[in-house]
């Protein structure tokens, strides 16, 4: 049947939406300082297009974005710190850039995959 008209939704858009959602998760949550939350966001957006960035040759900047979220997941065991009191947690006074520009880099990184996929 010629010109049929379905009202069964696009599989490409419905991705793209979602793709959408956790950017906006992410601008929300960067808004708010919930680093937490962005880093949740870009984990789950890599999760999504990791095969077809792999798939593209860009198996580095996955690695890279992992490593990103790694850092971040892990970031206290790397300021254990020796006190007369035993070992503390003792952070950088620049602890909250550090991790918002860490993050950022990450979804900047994603940012350009997702144009290089054409799914934004």
């Amino acid at each position: 049947m010629k010109g049929k008209v379905t009202n069964e939704p696009n599989p490409v858009s419905n991705y793209k939406k979602g793709l959408d959602i956790l950017r906006e998760k992410f601008k929300e949550c960067k808004f708010n300082n919930n680093y937490d939350g962005m880093a949740d966001a870009i984990e789950n957006i890599k999760s999504e297009i990791k095969s077809k960035m792999i798939a593209n040759g860009d198996s580095d900047v996955v690695k890279r974005i992992e490593n990103i979220c790694k850092w971040y997941r892990t970031k206290e065991s790397h300021y254990v710190r020796p006190t007369p009191e035993g070992n503390q947690i003792i952070f950088p006074p620049d602890i909250v850039l550090k991790v918002n520009m860490n993050l950022t880099v990450a979804y900047e990184l994603l940012i350009r995959q997702l144009d290089k996929l054409n799914l934004l």
